[in-house]
């Protein structure tokens, strides 16, 4: 059964209570939107805050990250638990930006995914190739050892999305082409495949992230193999948002 095509917003560490409320004055209501999910993944401490806000939108919110444990004497860490009790419905789990700055990130982002999963949250896992590996032409070299880390029997039964998300075009204005995208995106369903079957590389969602912004969204999301897209700084104004939202609905 297919999924619905999923919209998400990553604010980084940006954003405030303002932004929030500047959403809920702008963002119209998308609950009548048939085949779309809108996701806002705010920092840890306004996740209560835009729940709450954001659900009389139609809007769903995720955490940017999580602890790989349950529980325990991690200072300064957030559980699946504590994000789940807060009203999120997704986590991001190694997003480039923290394989990039926090050397152990790699070794924990299977146990991350099990948290996630431990608590009904879907994950939604990052993937992607650097400029030099990009030009080395070791893409999917470099994409088959990220996705086998989480690849495992643990995921076969439940949801999770892969984002492609090239690290040279996070940020920098730069997006992959649309024949790139779509080549990258049909092998992570070829490796899907073979690390499943077909049946689960079918329903698995596979979205783009990097630079995606009004501009260049449409063309994105019409391509056959993009099932949604994980949107950066356009995703921290609500009139630049909700047009990328509207694109898919065209779509």
């Amino acid at each position: 059964m297919p999924h619905d095509k999923l919209i998400a917003g990553n604010w980084k560490m940006n954003g405030d209570i303002k932004l929030i409320e500047e959403f809920v004055k702008k963002f119209p209501n998308i609950k009548s939107f048939q085949n779309i999910e809108v996701l806002i993944c705010p920092s840890f401490p306004y996740l209560g805050q835009a729940f709450e806000a954001f659900k009389r939108l139609g809007i769903k919110v995720g955490a940017q990250d999580c602890h790989y444990k349950t529980n325990g004497a991690y200072t300064g860490d957030v559980s699946s638990k504590m994000i789940r009790d807060l009203g999120a419905s997704y986590i991001i789990i190694g997003h480039s930006e923290r394989r990039d700055n926090y050397q152990s990130e790699d070794s924990h982002i299977f146990e991350k995914v099990k948290r996630a999963i431990d608590e009904n949250l879907t994950p939604i896992i990052c993937v992607g190739e650097n400029l030099a590996e990009r030009q080395n032409n070791d893409t999917e070299a470099v994409l088959k050892n990220q996705l086998k880390i989480f690849l495992k029997n643990d995921l076969k039964e439940v949801d999770f999305v892969v984002a492609y998300e090239p690290k040279w075009a996070i940020g920098s204005g730069q997006v992959a082409s649309l024949p790139e995208i779509s080549k990258t995106h049909s092998l992570i369903r070829e490796i899907i495949s073979q690390a499943f079957n077909m049946e689960i590389e079918r329903s698995s969602r596979i979205i783009y992230g990097g630079s995606v912004k009004p501009d260049n969204s449409e063309k994105i999301l019409k391509l056959e193999e993009v099932d949604g897209v994980l949107i950066g700084g356009a995703s921290l104004d609500p009139q630049d948002f909700f047009s990328i939202v509207k694109e898919f609905k065209k779509v």
